[in-house]
């Protein structure tokens, strides 16, 4: 299957209601107010996929993608985002789906209803785009793909792909191998991405690398070769990540694990860490193993983000990251990296490199004591203590991301969904917080 190396984990139809809502509004889900109105928004509406016409007009644009690249030979008939909103309830589109599928809560405009999940009904479209693609062009291998997002993670039931549809799991299991599936009934991502591996033919993973890694926490190499294991197993085609987010200075080596696993999966982990130690950190290798052997077990040995199931704990609070990083940590890291520094004193290439590392230990320890002022900050603990620290950190990270660029991602240092980081102090102003400018650009790390 060489020839899918230029598939993509994109959504189908995000310039639709652009082209065609004024003058075709059968193309989209029929809402249950009777309308076909776009819900949520343009770039979002959603697709009535048992219409003729919409399975036409998706041939038509592949022929003009044809016309432009003769060479490519997979086309997205992927829903858009905004996965709760706007699915068609029309009766045929209904027809489609499983009625012993998990259920799952879905919107529209003023109103909501639990409903089956929707693998079986876009696992049909695709395959009747796929059918079609066959009569349309025979003697040509072309491909439909579709994601298993959303509302349609669970498996299908009643229904396979067909050997030219893709699927793309968007299974979030990429920073958390037990994360769950609170949409539904909180099952495990990675058992949702088996399921369909034991259905699709052509699978390939798209995770996100979001969650608690957006907001600061590691990658571990162990989780990534077990990660690569799970997709052996499935007979997976290959990965897409989407939004991975640039913290080399505590993702780095495992950025890397994946990015050769991705080459060659067939080769060891623990063989290509070595390697990665050896030729990185000459002298300090021994060192630098030893720490991320230990970030790793930190890693493992609790997850923040789980602590947020019961619905009751906040996930970011600093009791949870306490617990996750205490202070023997820390003592046993930087104890760690004072031998690595000694052994690579006189070689600049790699006292560089232990420096670059360990400015992302450095940064783990400012998260994780920034997060505990936050709370006491909200609770009135030593208000005005509490804030003058937190407002020194901020200051430390800033510097940091200037000093180690990409150590912390540019989007650290701006915003988060349109608002400061939680850590940093603008984030907490109350009238008495003086407030900072959210950056426009890159200029931290320029």
């Amino acid at each position: 299957m060489d020839s899918l190396q230029t598939f993509s984990g994109e959504h189908g139809f995000e310039d639709w209601w652009d082209r065609f809502g004024k003058t075709h509004p059968e193309y989209f889900a029929l809402q249950p107010d009777g309308t076909r109105s776009g819900f949520p928004d343009p770039t979002h509406a959603k697709i009535c996929e048992s219409n003729p016409a919409v399975w036409e007009q998706w041939l038509k644009d592949v022929d003009k993608r044809l016309e432009l690249n003769p060479t490519q030979v997979a086309f997205s008939a992927a829903a858009n985002d905004s996965w709760t909103s706007g699915h068609c309830v029309c009766e045929r589109c209904r027809a489609w789906d499983a009625a012993s599928a998990p259920r799952r809560m879905f919107h529209w405009q003023g109103a909501s209803e639990e409903h089956v999940a929707l693998a079986d009904r876009q696992v049909r479209f695709a395959n009747t785009l796929g059918r079609k693609l066959k009569e349309r062009y025979p003697g040509r291998q072309l491909y439909v793909s579709i994601l298993a997002y959303g509302l349609s993670r669970p498996a299908p039931i009643s229904v396979k792909p067909d050997d030219n549809v893709i699927v793309g799991s968007v299974a979030a299991f990429f920073s958390d191998p037990d994360g769950l599936d609170r949409a539904g009934d909180n099952e495990k991502h990675v058992d949702q991405f088996k399921a369909w591996g034991k259905v699709a033919s052509n699978l390939y993973w798209r995770p996100n690398c979001s969650g608690i890694v957006q907001r600061g926490l590691p990658l571990s190499t162990r989780m990534i070769a077990d990660h690569f294991q799970v997709l052996k197993e499935a007979k997976a085609i290959g990965i897409y990540v989407d939004t991975i987010y640039r913290y080399w200075g505590l993702c780095g080596p495992a950025y890397y694990l994946a990015g050769r696993l991705m080459w060659n999966p067939d080769q060891r982990a623990p063989e290509v860490m070595d390697d990665y130690f050896s030729r990185g950190f000459g002298p300090a290798a021994a060192e630098m193993k030893h720490y991320i052997t230990l970030l790793d077990d930190a890693r493992g040995a609790h997850q923040p983000d789980r602590t947020g199931v019961d619905g009751k704990t906040n996930p970011y609070d600093g009791a949870a990251w306490a617990k996750a990083y205490p202070p023997a940590f820390f003592e046993k890291a930087e104890a760690i990296f004072k031998q690595g520094r000694d052994k690579a004193r006189g070689d600049d290439k790699f006292a560089r490199r232990v420096a670059y590392l360990a400015s992302g230990l450095e940064f783990l320890r400012l998260e994780t004591e920034s997060r505990q002022l936050v709370d006491d900050i909200k609770a009135d603990r030593n208000k005005a203590a509490a804030l003058e620290k937190l407002t020194t950190n901020w200051k430390r990270i800033e510097a940091m991301a200037k000093e180690y660029p990409f150590a912390i991602p540019p989007h650290f240092l701006t915003q988060i969904r349109k608002k400061p980081v939680d850590i940093n102090p603008a984030a907490l102003s109350d009238g008495k917080t003086p407030e900072k400018p959210l950056r426009k650009d890159l200029d931290i790390i320029k």
